[in-house]
């Protein structure tokens, strides 16, 4: 049901520039692995309190990664020790010849609120704070450099635009292909899917006695084929730009991978967590961690 082990199904190699530097790989101390997103609060201070002025995109400053709660979670629920985890940044092929920039996690933030029941997670986001969290260096040729870059989050003004049905988004991971069964792929995979019409989505997670919780959203297509699915998780949903400007030109982070039934069957799209729901949350931690 999490999705914590990889695959993107019927997605195709993520190569356009800007659509991908932000998606990380966390490789977990147990060896599985989830993917991550990276964000770059621009932080102020207002009569001594710090607050986020704004989130900024395609910065190496100041760096955090967004991921699923699920994910940072072992076993036995007690939070994820960071330094045993391994973040690879700024690449596409884990195979590849291009050295990925390494972030070491300094701690582990995952919502207090995190539920999860057979068919349903709840609050399932958490934050990683990185070590060092500026990368040194300029923005590098994409393709022969490890290039890692931040994305910004949904605001008031765009929100009701990208959370629309039938808006496109578009969701990166690495792991298997063509099928729940496929082969896993080292290079990070894309697809295209579109927000749903809520009420549908959930009358269909009825069936099963399954719940979409608050701060919880589908996207997908119902006659199934594509989709992201285990080990996707945590990895980023994102509206990829749009060239009108009436929402951004740059990619927005809408959406964290979290669960769903199988993968890329038909009636049951992804499940993701809603950034933009929890992006107070999001602030307080990273104004305070």
């Amino acid at each position: 049901m999490a999705r914590g082990m990889p695959r993107v199904i019927g997605g195709e190699p993520a190569n356009v520039a800007g659509q991908w530097e932000f998606t990380v790989n966390i490789k977990l101390a147990d060896g599985g692995q989830c993917g991550g997103t990276l964000i770059s609060p621009n932080i102020d201070m207002y009569q001594g309190n710090s607050y986020v002025r704004s989130w900024l995109h395609n910065s190496n400053k100041n760096l955090w990664v967004l991921t699923a709660a699920h994910c940072m979670l072992n076993d036995d629920r007690s939070t994820a020790n960071a330094s045993l985890l391994r973040i690879k940044a700024g690449i596409q092929d884990l195979q590849g010849l291009v050295a990925p920039v390494v972030l070491q996690g300094e701690e582990v933030f995952v919502h207090p609120d995190y539920i999860q029941g057979a068919y349903t997670l709840g609050n399932d986001i958490a934050l990683i704070k990185i070590s060092e969290p500026d990368i040194p260096g300029g923005a590098g040729n994409v393709g022969t450099v490890a290039n890692p870059r931040s994305i910004q989050l949904p605001t008031d003004f765009n929100a009701s635009l990208i959370y629309r049905p039938g808006t496109r988004q578009v969701v990166n991971g690495w792991g298997r292909y063509g099928s729940e069964n496929g082969p896993v792929s080292a290079v990070l995979q894309t697809a295209d899917i579109p927000y749903l019409n809520q009420q549908q989505c959930y009358a269909q997670y009825e069936t099963i006695n399954g719940e979409i919780a608050r701060g919880a959203y589908c996207a997908g297509w119902l006659q199934g084929g594509i989709d992201s699915c285990a080990g996707d998780s945590g990895g980023p949903l994102f509206y990829p730009g749009s060239q009108s400007g009436l929402i951004s030109n740059q990619p927005v982070l809408a959406g964290i991978v979290s669960w769903g039934k199988g993968c890329a069957r038909s009636g049951y799209p992804g499940i993701y967590t809603n950034v933009y729901f929890f992006k107070d949350w999001i602030e307080n931690v990273v104004t305070r961690g």
